[in-house]
């Protein structure tokens, strides 16, 4: 596989809204201003592999993964 189609491991914070909507920050970014204002937001920090061209898709393959992953993590939290 070429280098650049290769997955790299990235490290974000994932806000989950009250909607179940996600919000991917990059680690060390700053916050959105709605999440600062929205103390019930859950958050975790994910890390998800995402072969990208650019950052944006980058951004969205990640955004993608991690949802998927933290509905996973909830549907099995409500299972026990």
């Amino acid at each position: 596989m070429p280098r650049e189609e290769q997955g790299r491991l990235v490290r974000y914070h994932l806000y989950i809204d009250d909607g179940g909507n996600g919000h991917l920050i990059p680690e060390g970014g700053p916050l959105p201003p709605e999440a600062r204002r929205a103390p019930r937001w859950r958050t975790t920090t994910v890390i998800v592999e995402a072969a990208a061209n650019t950052p944006e898709d980058q951004m969205q393959l990640a955004l993608q993964s991690a949802l998927a992953e933290w509905h996973r993590i909830e549907e099995a939290r409500k299972r026990r």
